[in-house]
């Protein structure tokens, strides 16, 4: 029983990671480049890294 518990706590791990990356992909997907370019300029390094992965989504997607 102790297993079975253990096997469904690591798919509902899975699974949670997995949700955490698809609204990461769409976020990154569908945010607007103009104010991402704004933030990097003003030193966002998180919107830099954004406007890195947009530029290749299919490298991006591919990982997710």
């Amino acid at each position: 029983m102790q297993s079975v518990a253990i096997e469904l706590t690591i798919i509902l791990a899975l699974v949670l990671f997995n949700g955490i990356f698809a609204m990461t992909e769409i976020a990154v997907v569908s945010s607007r480049k103009s104010r991402l370019k704004e933030m990097a300029a003003a030193g966002g390094r998180g919107a830099a890294s954004a406007l890195r992965l947009a530029a290749s989504p299919g490298r991006f997607l591919a990982t997710v």
